[in-house]
């Protein structure tokens, strides 16, 4: 913004001003003056400030080396350099100033005037004119030569401030604290979340962390990590002199509301925490509450409290509720510390604060008393959400709606049907996990119903069984584990671990198990040391033993390279090694493992294959998966689920024979001949070996260069086929061929279609679902889908 100040200059006389500063309200506050300095008078800077309150308490002292001598009319200056040259020498000549403006200058009645022009946001532009413009003046008058020895200096000598504007800003100290210190609980309450979103929290509370000592430690931390900031802050407000928050009478007080503030503030946040499942939302929406509870709802108070209608409502009732708020109760005691100093400030007719006490209860005991016992109310309900969460028979007694879905019919499987049969009958009793109708359904957030992610699972692992779970995302696999180990509710049925009941008997099942999540739940800015010797600790193991045991573990991991690098630096393949390792610590009898080799390059995939098999002994293990070879490498019996059943239960072996169909043959035709007639001649001959039986795996593949048929087995000799097939080899153009017996990859396959379709169907009715295991897409299902099939050797390229 360009603003002009208009300059007068007459013989013998320095200024007189006359202002046009786009600040009218401000007019009446320009004034003019002088300082003595060495005995010599100066000109005064100019100021927009009531200069009696100024002048009054600052009368005869020193401020920037000049002595305070009072205003008056505009002043001279007397000194070495006198100008008491006429103007008039300067008639008809022109005054060049700074920035390229020319100044015509003419005698007019013994006086120069001058509109001088100045850019506002440049805060040093005017003194620079302004003296440039008087060097002007000078030159002109007493010749270019003077002003080699002599110049004309301006310095900035800000006024101190006023009484009503210190205490203007100490009151919005009071508030800047307020919302500054809301910074600190939505910081607090976004590691919270953290923990728990990426199941950090839950693989501890696993482990045997009693959910008392877990939230108590936590709470001492964050507490002592606030005392930090809060005896930086009281520091910061002695050393810049705001006197009514750090007199010696008041400064306790301060201290205290402030510590009070940061112990009720930590325990009311913990409970809010439980609101949210992103730490990034929590982190959010909990500063923005904080801010508008200490900044807003002050100034809302404030101005309601002066207006004579709203007053009583303020004082009668709305403070009282505005309290339970920590940032509010911050802001509203330090404000009226600082208006107890200066009771004009806001409450100048009638101030109830005139001759209280710092500890009175208008002043800052209310909402002392309001943060001491808040503290208390907020930490306890965060431990009554807490173990509402965690238990869960009473999480679902608190459950307002009952979600479930009608059963499926639809006839089991011969095995899956004896495994149900043993379990009922009561034969898998002694076993390590037992399963009874474990069924979870979640509700839709859509119009397409309830979603039913796992339907009635009946089976049991003894110990030195490792069970493997083979099928796509959201067939249920993970969500099985949730239910497990106690991260889900069950909607109906039961299981046991150990013959301890997981709904009722938590802790004790907790003190068996060992758990490899399918997302890494590590804490990233621990080292891979830290890790395992904390989970060590909470496992039990006395201090004199944990240095050798670490090493042991991090040795049997390979993981001694990384022994001391922080969790958030490891590749994918550390990170699940480093997940294993974890699920192992304190020789669990039962371990879930999660697809613990997902993301892991062959080399390690083998390695941990090794490890788990030599780990394993004696344990029941269950593990999911999508990889068929892993389950043949590490798995006793093999499920495979589908859409939440399970569809088929036993050995490789077993599912081969079972469900298997015959042989597979492959066929790769010569390039330089017609498919679609090598197509027709080939499954002639096939029809003429096996009329009953056939199978085309590639229908409408006729124009291709390969042919995949199912041949029943039984009906002739693996030998006689191939003899066959080269005795025709050259007149039905085959360039390669082979023959296989089913491979599980064919039968999860076979079975997966299943997925796969009802996934389509699924979507067709826009259901949407709220968890890990069964969100993902049937486009995603349908990737996995043709990776398997190539990995199988049913896709395209050369034949198996």
């Amino acid at each position: 913004m360009l603003r002009s100040l208009k300059v007068a200059l007459a013989e013998q006389e320095l200024l007189k001003v006359g202002a046009s500063m786009n600040a009218t309200a401000f007019s009446d506050l320009l004034q003019s003056g002088y300082y003595r300095k060495n005995g010599t008078e100066r000109w005064a800077a100019l100021r927009f400030v009531n200069v009696p309150d100024w002048t009054q308490p600052n009368a005869t002292k020193t401020v920037g080396g000049y002595t305070v001598a009072g205003f008056s009319e505009p002043g001279k200056v007397t000194g070495p350099t006198s100008l008491t040259v006429p103007v008039g020498t300067l008639w008809g000549e022109e005054a060049s100033v700074p920035g390229g403006t020319s100044v015509p200058l003419g005698q007019l009645n013994n006086r120069l005037q001058v509109d001088l022009f100045w850019n506002s946001t440049v805060r040093d532009a005017l003194p620079m004119f302004y003296q440039q413009l008087h060097e002007t003046v000078l030159r002109r008058t007493l010749g270019a030569g003077v002003l080699k020895d002599s110049k004309i200096q301006v310095s900035n000598q800000p006024f101190p401030l006023t009484s009503g504007q210190k205490d203007l800003t100490n009151t919005q100290t009071s508030l800047n604290l307020a919302l500054g210190f809301a910074f600190i609980p939505a910081s607090v309450g976004a590691f919270i979340v953290l923990e728990r979103e990426t199941g950090s929290k839950h693989l501890q509370v696993i482990s045997g962390v009693n959910f008392i000592s877990y939230w108590t430690s936590t709470w001492i931390w964050d507490v002592l990590n606030y005392m930090v900031a809060a005896v930086a802050s009281i520091v910061l407000i002695a050393l810049f002199g705001v006197n009514s928050l750090v007199s010696a009478e008041v400064l306790p007080w301060t201290a205290l509301c402030v510590l009070l503030y940061g112990v009720c503030c930590t325990s009311f946040t913990y409970m809010l925490s439980f609101l949210f499942r992103s730490h990034t939302a929590a982190q959010n929406v909990l500063l923005i509450v904080y801010l508008f509870t200490g900044g807003i709802l002050m100034i809302v108070a404030i101005v309601l409290s002066v207006i004579p209608s709203t007053k009583d409502l303020v004082s009668n009732t709305l403070i009282y509720i505005f309290r339970l708020l920590p940032n509010y109760c911050l802001a509203d005691s330090l404000t009226n510390l600082i208006t107890r100093e200066n009771p004009g400030l806001w409450l100048s007719k009638g101030c109830p604060f005139q001759g209280c006490q710092p500890y009175d209860l208008v002043i800052t005991g209310y909402d002392m008393l309001y943060m001491g016992v808040g503290s208390l109310v907020w930490f306890g309900a965060a431990l009554l959400l807490e173990l509402a969460f965690a238990t869960p028979k009473l999480r679902s007694a608190l459950e307002l709606w009952h979600v479930d879905a009608p059963r499926d019919d639809t006839p089991l499987e011969n095995a899956v049907q004896l495994e149900k049969e043993r379990v009922l009958s009561g034969g898998a009793d002694g076993e390590m996990v037992v399963l009874r109708g474990l069924r979870k359904v979640f509700p839709s957030r859509r119009r397409a119903g309830p979603k039913v992610a796992v339907q009635d699972l009946y089976f049991g692992i003894p110990e030195g069984e490792c069970l493997g779970f083979l099928g796509l995302n959201g067939a249920g696999k993970t969500t099985t584990m949730k239910m497990l180990t106690g991260e889900e509710l069950c909607t109906s049925g039961d299981a046991s671990i150990g013959g301890f009941d997981i709904k009722t008997q938590q802790n004790q099942v907790r003190r068996l198990i060992g758990y490899c999540p399918q997302f890494d739940a590590l804490i990233g800015t621990l080292t891979a040391r830290e890790h395992l010797t904390l989970f060590a600790r909470i496992k039990g193991f006395p201090e004199s033993e944990l240095p050798a045991y670490v090493d042991s573990l991090l040795d049997q991991l390979t993981l001694r390279p990384y022994a001391d690098k922080q969790a958030f630096s490891f590749s994918g393949g550390t990170r699940r090694k480093l997940s294993l390792g974890l699920s192992l610590v304190g020789d669990p009898r039962c371990v879930f493992l999660d697809e613990p080799t997902t993301g892991v390059d062959p080399e390690s995939r083998r390695f941990m294959w090794k490890l788990i098999s030599s780990t394993m002994v004696g344990r029941a293990v269950i593990l999911t998966t999508h990889s068929m070879e892993e389950c043949e490498a590490l798995c006793n019996r093999i499920g495979i689920m589908v859409n939440g059943r399970l569809v088929c239960l036993g050995s490789a072996s077993q599912l081969k024979a079972a469900h298997g169909y015959g042989y597979q043959f492959e066929v790769t035709f010569a390039s330089d001949v017609d498919h679609a007639k090598a197509h027709e001649d080939l499954r002639g001959f096939l029809l003429g070996l096996f009329p009953e039986g056939l199978r085309d795996e590639d229908s409408g593949a006729g124009q291709r260069a390969r042919a995949r048929y199912r041949l029943p087995k039984g009906q002739k000799p693996i030998s006689e086929i191939f003899k066959l097939v080269e005795e025709r080899k050259e007149a039905l153009r085959i360039s390669e061929y082979s023959v296989s017996e089913t491979t599980l990859e064919q039968l999860f396959i076979q079975f997966a279609k299943h997925q796969e379709e009802e996934s389509e169907d699924s979507s067709a009715q826009d259901a949407a679902l709220p968890n890990k295991d069964t969100e993902s897409s049937s486009s995603e299902e349908a990737r996995e889908l043709r990776e398997l099939r190539v990995a199988a050797g049913t896709g395209s390229g050369a034949p198996r």
